[in-house]
């Protein structure tokens, strides 16, 4: 399983109750089982679901594509660090928004 660090924590700009934000490349079946364990569940992003447990922000990707685009997203938002979240946000969604698209029209298998 691969994962890596995110979000505020990752890019230098975190606030004393900042969470620990987590993106990780699993299938959709271990997602499921994670779900009923979590305390909060944000909006479901395509391909990758938002779990929280305490401090920690889950991001399951579950599509390779999917978790690709965040990665790439992470890369960019760190070599521009520290930078604010209304930043990454418009680093990661585009991102987000392409994989998806590429997803749907390539019929890419997960």
């Amino acid at each position: 399983m691969k994962s890596f660090l995110t979000g505020s924590r990752a890019y230098g700009t975190p606030k004393e109750d900042s969470d620990y934000d987590v993106v990780v490349s699993m299938s959709q079946e271990l997602c499921d089982t994670l779900r009923p364990a979590s305390e909060a569940e944000a909006p479901d992003y395509p391909h990758s679901v938002a779990l929280r447990f305490g401090k920690l922000n889950l991001i399951c990707a579950v599509h390779p594509v999917m978790y690709e685009a965040w990665r790439k997203g992470n890369e960019l938002c760190l070599a521009e660090a520290p930078i604010t979240h209304e930043r990454a946000i418009e680093i990661m969604v585009p991102l987000r928004l392409q994989a998806e698209c590429d997803i749907s029209k390539a019929g890419v298998p997960e």
